[in-house]
């Protein structure tokens, strides 16, 4: 788990880069955020299912939202106002990192259900604290349907970033072509419903320098459409990536670089 402070701001673009953090514009409103891997967070219910081994330190762990919600008033009363998940989306075997996804509409069992995230979302709320979510925009298992599905043959391209040994979950994803409009509709949507049902208060759009730049602007417009305090925050994959062209793109995104 990672703790970051990331300043937000309401009407223009705010960039913040973790490690060291640096602030390139002046604050309105302030966020402490505390960052979740939700399978190495904490394990709130006890029952252990197949997938756990804690000997394995590339599969479960035992985490899960309930975990999170249980420490909601430890993270209040240290002072956080903002609780970032990792991603919650059905994955594949061994991906407690939420990059393997296999279902992008339901939630991965080993962290609980849709019910669990709601629950987290209004007990935050009832602390007046945020929860944001990772949205996984870019990837999805190789397992994945849609890579068996004729009519989203084009859906995907080559992957954009070699795999590495920190990255090393990449060299059994796909990757989607953000530049297609029924690639950027799908998720749009997606989005759309996780704010809408979970209530949540953002995403963070993972892998931001990797994704197409028109897609974000388009994404990040229809959720501030429905909400202007919606929260759209990026992280960098490639930290030799260019951020420029966020640099003009308009309203509340935040921008934080993987450590």
């Amino acid at each position: 788990m990672r703790k970051f402070t990331i300043t937000t701001m309401i009407a223009l673009l705010l960039f913040t880069m973790i490690g060291p953090i640096q602030t390139v514009e002046a604050s309105a409103q302030e966020e402490i955020i505390y960052d979740v891997l939700i399978d190495r967070f904490n394990n709130g219910e006890l029952t252990l299912s197949d997938e756990v081994d804690h000997d394995d330190e590339f599969t479960y762990h035992g985490g899960d939202i309930l975990g999170v919600t249980k420490k909601l008033d430890e993270l209040d009363e240290a002072g956080f106002t903002t609780i970032n998940i990792s991603s919650v989306f059905e994955n594949a075997p061994k991906g407690y990192h939420g990059y393997w996804i296999e279902d992008f509409e339901e939630i991965n069992e080993q962290f609980g259900d849709m019910d669990d995230l709601k629950e987290l979302v209004k007990e935050a709320h009832d602390r007046s604290m945020k929860v944001t979510m990772e949205f996984v925009t870019n990837y999805a298992a190789k397992s994945h349907p849609f890579t068996e599905d004729e009519d989203k043959a084009d859906w995907f391209t080559d992957l954009s970033i070699e795999p590495t040994e920190e990255t090393f979950w990449l060299e059994e994803v796909v990757q989607f072509d953000q530049t297609k409009e029924a690639v950027q509709d799908y998720f749009i949507d997606l989005a759309l419903m996780y704010q809408k049902e979970v209530n949540i208060d953002g995403i963070t759009l993972h892998a931001i320098d990797q994704l197409d730049h028109d897609f974000v602007e388009k994404l990040a417009d229809e959720l501030k459409r429905k909400d202007n305090n919606f929260i759209v925050i990026g992280t960098v994959l490639d930290k030799e990536a260019s951020i420029d062209p966020y640099l003009i793109l308009k309203g509340s995104m935040r921008l934080k670089i993987l450590a």
